[in-house]
């Protein structure tokens, strides 16, 4: 899943709120190889 900056805080909030155990993994990335359209926050 590609989330913005903004909206990770809330993403980790729901995934620890679901499951305490839960392991994800999280980091910036430099670039992507295709186009993508990301909606504005609202």
């Amino acid at each position: 899943m590609i989330v913005s900056q903004e909206e990770l805080p809330d993403v980790v909030r729901i995934i620890e709120a679901s499951d305490k155990n839960a392991f994800f993994f999280y980091n910036d990335i430099e670039g992507v190889s295709k186009q993508y359209y990301i909606a504005p926050i609202r």
